[in-house]
C-alpha cells in the first residue's frame, strides 16, 4: 500500500501531494486531552483519533487525501460505494467512490456538533444548525423558513449594549431590561416618598419600595431619584414629584413627559413646545408663553407677568422680566 500524504500548501499548490516517509508521525508535544475519551485530542473545537482522523492523520490540521491509518495517509483499497466502508469523519463521495475528510453523521462532529450532510461539514456550539446551513454568531435561525438572519441570539451577543431579547433577537439599550418580550427602561416610572413602583429588572417585573429603589445601584436618576446631600453614606433618595408649573430641582422631580427648567437654585416643571398652543394654563388667568427662556435650540412653556396678570401657584412675578419663577 503506497503512503501518500497531503501538505498544508498555498492556494495555487492545493492538490499537489508529496510522499510520506515511513517513518512514525511525528510525536505530539503535550496533547491537549481535555474532556476527550479514548486517547482522543483537540484539534480546534473537536476531540479527534490522530491514528484514523482523515483531517488531522498524526497530528492537527494534517489533511489525508483518502484515508488515515495508523496516524499516517494511505491510499484507499476499494470502492466505499460497494466494497468498504469509510472511517470516522470521512464520508463517502458517490461520484467517485473516495472516502474523503468530513462528516457523513452528527458523531462525527463530537459531542455538541451536528453535521450539514449539504456540505459535510460541523456546526458545533455555540453555532446553531439551521436547516440545511450553520448560523454563527451575530445570527440567528429564523424557524419558519430555516434561514440565518441577523439578530441576537443571547446576552453574548449584545456586549457593549444591554441584554438580548429572544423574542426579537434584538438587543436592548444599557439601561433597559427584558420584560413580556420587550425592552423596558424606566420610561413614565417615578418614585415619590413612600410609594412603591413596578419596574423590571433584570429578573423581570418586581415591586419594590421607593426608599429601597433609590438607594439600589442601577436605579437612581432614571427612576426619579435625587442626590440626598444631607444623608451622608446614602445614594439617592426619593423625590417627591412635582407638576406642570411646580418647582423642581432639589427633592422634587417632574412627572413623566415634562422637563425641569433649571434657574439657578431652583427651577420649575414645562413641556417643550412650538407655539403658544402647546403651551397649556396653569390656574385661572395665567398666561402661558412658548419661547426660548433658556440659551439653548428647543422652545418652552413659561408664563408672564405683570401687577394685574397672576402666575401658577407656587411661583411669583419678576417684574423685571414680566417672567413667572418659582418661590
Amino acid at each position: 500500500m503506497k503512503t501518500l500524504c497531503k501538505a498544508f500548501l498555498p492556494a495555487f499548490l492545493v492538490g499537489h501531494f508529496i510522499a510520506c516517509s515511513d517513518s512514525p508521525p511525528p510525536t505530539i508535544e503535550n496533547p491537549n486531552t481535555t474532556n476527550c475519551q479514548g486517547g482522543d485530542v483537540h484539534c480546534g473545537d473537536q476531540c479527534v483519533d490522530l491514528l484514523t482522523a482523515p483531517a488531522h492523520c498524526g497530528s492537527c490540521n494534517n489533511s489525508c487525501v483518502a484515508q488515515c491509518s495508523s496516524g499516517r495517509c494511505v491510499e484507499q483499497d476499494g470502492d466505499c460505494r460497494k466494497n468498504i466502508a469509510c472511517e470516522i469523519q470521512t464520508y463517502c463521495d458517490l461520484l467517485d467512490g473516495k472516502c474523503k475528510p468530513g462528516c457523513a453523521t452528527d458523531g462525527d462532529c463530537g459531542t455538541e456538533g451536528n453535521c450539514i450532510i449539504a456540505t459535510h461539514t460541523c456546526c458545533t456550539a455555540p453555532d446553531q444548525l439551521c436547516g440545511s446551513t450553520c448560523c454563527t454568531k451575530g445570527t440567528y435561525c429564523d424557524s419558519a423558513d430555516q434561514v440565518c438572519r441577523s439578530g441576537c441570539v443571547n446576552d453574548a451577543d449584545c456586549a457593549g449594549f444591554g441584554p438580548c431579547n429572544t423574542d426579537t433577537h434584538r438587543c436592548c439599550s444599557a439601561d433597559q431590561n427584558v420584560c413580556d418580550g420587550k425592552c423596558v427602561g424606566s420610561e413614565g416610572i417615578r418614585c415619590a416618598g413612600n410609594d412603591s413602583i413596578t419596574a423590571c429588572d433584570a429578573s423581570g417585573w418586581s415591586t419594590m419600595n421607593c426608599q429601597q429603589v433609590c438607594t439600589t445601584d442601577g436605579y437612581d436618576q432614571s427612576y426619579g431619584c435625587v442626590e440626598a446631600q444631607a444623608v451622608p453614606g446614602d445614594r439617592c433618595s426619593c423625590g417627591s414629584i412635582s407638576n406642570y408649573a411646580e418647582a423642581c430641582g432639589t427633592g422634587y422631580v417632574c412627572a413623566d413627559e415634562l422637563v425641569c427648567v433649571d434657574l439657578g437654585t431652583v427651577g420649575f416643571c414645562t413641556k417643550f413646545c412650538e407655539t403658544n398652543a402647546d403651551c397649556p394654563a396653569a390656574g385661572f388667568g395665567t398666561i402661558p408663553e412658548c419661547g426660548n427662556l433658556l440659551a439653548g435650540d428647543h422652545k418652552i412653556c413659561s408664563f408672564t407677568c405683570t401687577f394685574l396678570i397672576p402666575c401658577p401657584t407656587g411661583m411669583t412675578c419678576d417684574l423685571f422680566k414680566s417672567q413667572c419663577t418659582p418661590a
